[in-house]
């Protein structure tokens, strides 16, 4: 039945008075990427934005040539279910973004749908009282209307600028997930009903009919002429083509070989060719079949994910776009060949056992389906590649008082016979038998349950999929793999959560947090988790990433006793009282936030310097005292005068640009908080001969045909101890190391840079007091125009009160601070050089080189990761990971990140031979060099802020 009542108007008009959503902090992972499925997708009419939606409670906006991150959009959210979103689209001139699924929380009387603004991912406007979830979402092509597919409760369309519903079916009996408008503004629909409809542009029903094959009919398109419609289905391995004028069947596409259903479908922007996927084949990698001449031609099946394919659109190019469940975004051309846009960067947990130490401070795990096998301890505090060592056992599956079946991708599985108590479609996964038989584990599609050995639930954790379980600590500790690529440890005893475990798939990067949010993290890996805060069910929901709070929340101390105390508040209760601090616990200062208004992302300039025209507010009260520009990281110009309040502000700062594409990122203060800077790149079309005019402003153009004269200059700070005052201390090459250093850069002169001036401070010389006036040096000598590298070997220790990084001169002394020469010092004056910064540290030479417990588990990752900050903007290259010790030997007369780094700028790091040597290429070449000196012992790390690579050097 169609309604079109005034009263039915009014009552999707204007929502019914909204619950507030809580703004309690929400610790949340952020990794640039989709940590669950990409349930849905939306493409502007140019192909230019995508836009993505998934159940990880999270829309992101990308940018399909580059694959750059635009912006993450951000509904309120709650815990459970609510947020979670299956539903997109994205207007056809790419400036809205529609998003929805569960979203019950915005009003008292149903779900809601959240429109944004894309540009700066501003809530626009919501559209709630909606009786169902949201399951598909569809702008007309002139994005005026909204259309709305709701789980058994029909269809809606509204009018986009306001949200006033203009018509509306109920006369459904199953979801809709198939939604999609025509150019002529005919709208047409699937429904699990077995049904497709049609409807005019004044919301008649113009047509219905059982659809072809299947009961479940799911995804639908209209060919590009308006003329055909593509039928998808969830439950049968067909794909049909309807007319569109009356639905009647015309052909159905070639799937006699296929198993798997066909769900998704899409046509080609000329039409020639009917995409299709979903979970074909039955097994490995999931492929999307092309159909071309216009449906009617003989299949081509093309590789695409290993997740299920979630849904298609067209590019206008002829090519297509997708979503997967991996998590996974890709791009087919024309000619159906394959570009991941962005890959998942998750661990997959799925095919292999979860390991554990007896403590349950290591364990085993897999970065790929049942490959690429890894470790991590907690002692060492670094991701090892390679197969489990010693003593990590794979988890118990039977014992003698306990016998668990059918729980191997099951739905019912027993305990000793009897049924456990599972969830309706609820899967089980993995198993795990405490020694002795008094309770086993039970990881499912929906989280953790424990029971007793009668098969008693003693408690259950709801946080998502979990792939593997395995006990530890005489089964005090309960060990889970989840979905979102987590490991987390909670106490068997009433399932609370004490430690989580994030390894980026990249197998460098990693987290580790209690559930109040104190952490520790590998350089590049603190802003792997963040605090998501809804600010009402009207506006976006902000997001601070962890390196906000470093200050309080970074806590390697409290994250070291957690699992031995079992109990998060007497870990940090323990450390709070072997570092002398104060015993209240951190609070989360909301820092404040900016929003580049104009110009936008990948915006074109010709002119020497721009107005942006931003806004900015301090969420957490404090007055605003300084705006600041950076320009690839660096210093770029400043705004102090402006009115000093926490509210909502618009304002204007001029920046002078380099000739050259180039990232501007804005950020503000308040007080002692430093916001999140927002970013745009932005592309040089002016002339090619602006390199004069580039240097007159002191920036630093790409190498080229200009006289040596004519170069930027390098400055170079070394410093190498190896002869301590205290002998126990010394070292075999750390001077010799800053020595090789300086001579492998000086060789650029009239290369790369018209002077290299260089300081060495080795043994003797680098006293405390040596180092600093040297920093002073660097600082004052380096230009806008002109690098800085300050290369640093020899021991660095932890102040046992702070946790901070501190630098041993030559007469240190690991217990007098006023020896030490702290990493802030350091930091603050490097960080005020305009020119670029590199920063060499090689400092973790404790541990196996020597046997001395003043010098033992000395890490530099918080120390580089407040170098390699937005605000500080400098790229670190560290010779080893977490509390890994720096290897150094006679064999090479170096330690091995030296001798890898020698040999990088000596050439060996232009694999391409472009005559260039970039801070990119370095880090490849010293990553894997490094692995292979040491047989893997030494994981070098690599941490940049958002900057365009840049070279350092010129290959011979």
């Amino acid at each position: 039945m169609i309604v079109r009542t005034a009263a039915a108007v009014l009552a999707f008009a204007f929502a019914a008075r909204a619950a507030r959503p809580s703004d309690d902090p929400i610790l949340r992972i952020e990794v640039g990427m989709h940590t669950s499925h990409v349930t849905r997708i939306g493409i502007d009419r140019g192909g230019r934005s995508l836009l993505s939606a998934s159940d990880d409670k999270t829309a992101r906006l990308w940018d399909v040539r580059t694959g750059e991150l635009l912006r993450v959009l951000r509904p309120p959210i709650a815990a459970g279910p609510e947020g979670k979103l299956y539903a997109a689209a994205l207007s056809a001139d790419g400036t809205v973004a529609a998003v929805a699924g569960w979203t019950e929380l915005g009003s008292e009387s149903g779900h809601t749908i959240y429109l944004f603004e894309s540009r700066t991912g501003a809530l626009l406007r919501r559209i709630g009282g909606l009786p169902n979830c949201v399951m598909s979402l569809a702008f007309s092509i002139d994005g005026s209307r909204l259309a709305a597919g709701l789980g058994s409760q029909g269809i809606r369309v509204f009018h986009q600028a306001d949200g006033a519903l203009l018509f509306a079916d109920e006369d459904y009996k199953g979801d809709v997930y198939g939604l999609d408008f025509d150019a002529a503004g005919r709208l047409a629909t699937t429904s699990y009903d077995g049904a497709v409809r049609l409807y005019d542009e004044a919301g008649r029903r113009i047509a219905k009919r059982v659809a072809p094959h299947g009961a479940r009919p799911l995804g639908v398109a209209f060919s590009p002429d308006g003329v055909s419609l593509a039928v998808g289905y969830s439950d049968v391995a067909a794909v049909d083509v309807l007319s569109a004028a009356d639905l009647q069947p015309k052909f159905s596409a070639d799937t006699s070989n296929v198993k798997r259903p066909l769900a998704i479908v899409g046509w080609s922007a000329d039409g020639e060719t009917l995409a299709a996927g979903g979970t074909h084949p039955t097994e490995g990698t999931k492929r999307i079949r092309l159909f071309r001449s216009g449906g009617r031609g003989a299949p081509i099946d093309v590789d695409a994910a290993s997740g299920t394919v979630k849904d298609i659109k067209a590019t206008p190019d002829g090519g297509f776009v997708f979503g997967a469940a991996d998590p996974l975004l890709g791009v087919l051309n024309a000619n159906g060949a394959r570009r991941v846009l962005r890959d998942s960067p998750l661990a997959d947990h799925r095919g292999r056992a979860l390991r554990a130490s007896q403590d349950g401070k290591t364990v085993a795990f897999a970065f790929e389906y049942d490959r690429a096998p890894a470790s991590f301890s907690l002692e060492e505090r670094s991701v090892r590649m390679g197969p489990p060592g010693p003593g990590l056992a794979e988890p118990l599956l039977a014992a003698k008082r306990v016998a668990i079946s059918d729980w191997q991708s099951g739905t019912h599985p027993k305990s000793n016979g009897q049924l456990l108590p599972l969830q309706p479609f609820e899967v089980s996964h993995a198993l795990a038998v405490a020694t002795g038989g008094d309770s086993f584990l039970l990881g499912t599609e929906f989280g953790l349950r424990h029971f007793d050995s009668t098969g008693k639930e003693l408690w259950q954790r709801s946080q998502g999929t979990v792939w593997a379980v395995t006990f530890a600590a005489e089964g005090r500790l309960a060990i889970a793999a989840f979905g979102d690529g987590t490991i987390r440890w909670f106490r068997a005893s009433d399932g609370q959560e004490l430690l989580a475990f994030f390894p980026h798939a990249d197998r460098v990067r990693w987290v580790l947090w209690t559930p109040s949010g104190y952490y520790d993290a590998s350089p590049g890996g603190e802003d792997l988790i963040g605090w998501h805060v809804n600010r009402g069910r009207d506006r976006e929901a902000d997001f601070f990433s962890a390196s906000r709070f470093r200050a309080g929340f970074y806590r390697p101390d409290v994250i070291s006793r957690v699992l031995g105390t079992l109990d998060e508040a007497r870990a940090l209760a323990q450390a709070n009282e072997v570092g002398g601090r104060k015993a209240a616990p951190a609070k989360l200062v909301l820092p404040p936030i900016v929003r580049i208004l104009s110009p936008s992302n990948g915006d074109a300039f010709t002119t020497p310097s721009l107005q942006f025209r931003f806004s900015a507010r301090s969420p957490g009260g404090a007055p605003m005292t300084a705006v600041h520009a950076r320009i690839d990281g660096r210093p770029a110009a400043e705004l102090r005068a402006f009115e000093k309040g926490a509210g909502a502000q618009e304002l204007v700062l001029s920046v002078a640009l380099p000739a050259r594409d180039c990232i501007v990122s804005v950020f503000a203060e308040a007080g002692d908080a430093v916001g999140e800077p927002d970013t745009v790149r932005l592309r040089w079309v002016g002339a090619a001969t602006a390199s004069e005019a580039t240097r007159a402003r002191g920036f630093s153009p790409a190498p080229s045909d200009d006289p040596p004269e004519m170069r930027p200059k390098l400055y170079v700070l070394a410093v190498g101890v190896s002869k301590y005052a205290d002998p126990s201390y010394r070292l075999d090459f750390a001077a010799k190391d800053a020595r090789d250093v300086v001579a492998v850069l000086e060789k650029q002169k009239g290369r790369l840079y018209s002077d290299v001036i260089t300081t060495v401070l080795t043994d003797e010389e680098a006293t405390r007091d040596n180092v600093v006036d040297k920093l002073d040096w660097l600082q004052k000598q380096t230009t806008h125009l002109d690098t800085a590298i300050l290369f640093l070997a020899g021991h660095g220790v932890n102040d046992p009160s702070t946790g901070l990084y501190n630098f041993l001169p030559v007469a240190g002394n690991p217990d007098k601070r006023s020896t030490l020469l702290p990493g802030s010092e350091i930091k603050t004056t490097i960080a005020s050089i305009h020119g670029k910064v590199v920063v060499l540290l090689d400092t973790c030479h404790a541990g196996n080189v020597l046997n001395e417990p003043k010098l033992r588990g000395g890490d530099s990752n918080g120390f580089v990761n407040e170098l390699s900050s937005a605000e500080s903007g400098i790229v670190v290259f560290t010779a080893a990971a977490g509390r890994q010790s720096s290897q150094e030997s006679t064999k090479w007369g170096n330690g091995a990140f030296t001798k890898a780094f020698v040999e990088a700028l000596s050439g060996e790091a232009d694999f391409r031979k472009t005559g260039r040597v970039t801070i990119n290429m370095i880090d490849l070449y010293v990553s894997d060099r490094v692995k292979q000196l040491t047989s893997g012992q030494q994981t070098p790390v690599t941490a940049k802020p958002m900057v365009q690579d840049f070279p350092l050097a010129m290959s011979p």
